[in-house]
């Protein structure tokens, strides 16, 4: 055999080798990203049940205990929402839009207000049940935009 036959033969196999490998990664590579996009999408989909589960208890416990009074506003019974609900709320906080913690925290500051100075005029006690209820809003609309 001649050397140039040799060198042939080798290039030959050389390119095979490279062409093979490049075909593979690109191979593999669409593959992994098939299967990430389809492990978000489940991801997302997990996360859209939990948050969706999470907003349906918040509705469940505001239906069964809640804090506003029987006429459904003017008033919020603090020691109610600070006991019964606000613990269930804050458990999956991270769930909730940036727009309902807002709410949350200015309730927050006025039920701190209202619960360490009960001597506070009839607005503040009816400014807590109008941020109460507007998140009650807030959390039925994500259900409505969720259908």
């Amino acid at each position: 055999m001649a050397v140039t036959e040799i060198v042939i033969t080798g290039a030959v196999s050389l390119i095979g080798t490279i062409v093979g490998g490049g075909i593979t990664y690109f191979t593999q590579n669409k593959m992994n990203k098939a299967q990430r996009a389809k492990e978000e999408i489940n991801e997302y989909r997990t996360l859209k049940r939990e948050k969706m589960s999470y907003y349906g208890e918040i509705l469940r416990l505001d239906g069964e205990l809640s804090p506003l009074d029987e006429m459904g506003m003017g008033s919020l019974d603090t020691k109610k929402y600070v006991k019964d609900i606000r613990p269930i709320i804050y458990s999956k906080i991270y769930l909730l839009t940036s727009e309902m913690i807002d709410h949350l925290r200015k309730l927050d500051k006025k039920v701190e207000l209202l619960l360490n100075y009960p001597y506070v005029g009839i607005e503040d006690e009816s400014e807590a049940a109008t941020l109460y209820f507007e998140f009650i809003q807030l959390v039925e609309n994500e259900i409505k935009n969720w259908h």
